[in-house]
């Protein structure tokens, strides 16, 4: 009797509720699921946040030539505010000051280290030295933010990456997935013996692996587990990792060691898959990933520790196309919005996309917009209301 009498008390004590007008929050074995059906904010006038345009660089017809770009594939922002814009196509990083005056050009083609050849992301560490993701040979190139090359880092055939972070330990996290194209005789059919859903993986300097770590959805083939798994993730000053789903209503926290912090979901106005646990009404339960349903295309942190997380309202029509190596999936979604949530995952607000981008950053109170068809990237500042 007295057992079961403890083993109640235990499980009290590991699965915890409580609720709110918009949201419920279960705590299950130390991990907190929030399920939102609002935001906090829901009723008022107007939103508690919004995006103010300080300025943009370049554009189409620019005639001065440090304004002037062919492919703006990323950008960084130091301490001390200075941004860096990685032109593509022209093989080239540029820098501008807190006032959006160019400065120098840190790296251009052909200039070292000469083995440079697809730059594609860049990110500074705490010490204001600038990484760059070289995707054609999977290393990172490490500057001093005045341009000095410091070093590479091979990380021993890392696998294929959306985006990275440099920890405050110096460690380094991909967001990647094991991707190898193998070789076809003419009729084979593209086989893969792996699993390819996206994770998390730290890697030390040395370029060894510490951790891996990410709970994946299984949906049914290697194929559809990339797209149903294809996240995004930032990192706050603590080290805790965020990541959000671009095929599912889900938004999470980890510590640096692939500890589960809280999972959130958010009312939609349409099913996608969410891994909160029993969600009521207006939970989004039902997986539809073969129409291709889109749900997040960015993720970011802003000054205030808020998460902002890009968001479609509604479906649009969905075109899935098909190659020799890959299910290739288009559509025109509904409009993009920003849904804030607070770092403990409750819905704090919404904000409107003040333009379609195709990447977007986040630094401090400030967040750039990435346009590459109008060769244009656009500052907001983030202005809270009084």
């Amino acid at each position: 009797m007295r057992s079961s009498i403890k083993l109640i008390l235990l499980l009290i004590l590991l699965v915890s509720c409580s609720e709110s007008e918009n949201y419920t929050v279960k705590n299950i074995f130390g991990i907190r699921y929030v399920h939102n059906l609002a935001p906090e904010n829901a009723g008022e006038t107007e939103p508690q946040l919004s995006l103010r345009l300080i300025r943009k660089f370049g554009g189409t017809g620019v005639a001065r030539e440090n304004y002037n770009f062919t492919n703006i594939r990323d950008i960084a922002r130091d301490s001390n505010g200075n941004i860096y814009i990685l032109d593509r196509s022209s093989q080239r990083i540029r820098k501008y000051d807190a006032n959006g005056e160019y400065r120098d050009t840190i790296w251009k083609k052909g200039q070292f280290p000469g083995n440079m050849k697809q730059p594609k992301y860049l990110e500074f560490d705490r010490h204001d030295n600038l990484f760059v993701w070289d995707a054609e040979v999977n290393n990172l190139h490490v500057f001093e933010a005045e341009g000095l090359f410091l070093a590479t880092i091979n990380l021993n055939n890392p696998p294929t990456i959306q985006g990275f972070h440099i920890l405050s330990t110096g460690d380094i996290l991909l967001n990647s997935w094991d991707l190898t194209i193998p070789q076809l005789l003419p009729g084979e059919h593209l086989k893969f013996d792996n699993d390819l859903s996206q994770k998390i993986k730290i890697y030390d300097v040395k370029g060894e692996k510490r951790v891996e770590f990410l709970s994946s959805v299984d949906f049914g083939s290697p194929i559809a587990n990339m797209n149903g798994n294809n996240i995004y993730t930032a990192v706050d000053e603590d080290d805790n990792i965020y990541v959000s789903f671009f095929m599912q209503n889900r938004v999470e926290k980890y510590r640096a060691n692939g500890k589960q912090v809280f999972v959130a979901d958010r009312f939609l106005d349409y099913w996608a898959y969410s891994t909160v646990v029993a969600a009521d009404e207006g939970g989004s339960q039902r997986i539809i990933l073969d129409t291709g349903t889109f749900v997040s295309e960015s993720l970011g942190l802003d000054n205030k520790g808020r998460i902002w997380v890009s968001t479609y309202l509604s479906q649009g029509e969905t075109v899935v196309s098909y190659s020799q190596h890959r299910d290739i999936l288009s559509a025109i979604p509904g409009n993009l919005v920003f849904h804030v949530f607070g770092n403990d995952g409750v819905w704090l607000d919404i904000v409107e996309s003040p333009l379609r981008f195709n990447r977007v950053r986040f630094f401090g109170d400030r967040v750039y917009f990435i346009d590459q068809t109008k060769l244009t990237l656009y500052e907001y500042q983030i202005v809270e209301k009084n």
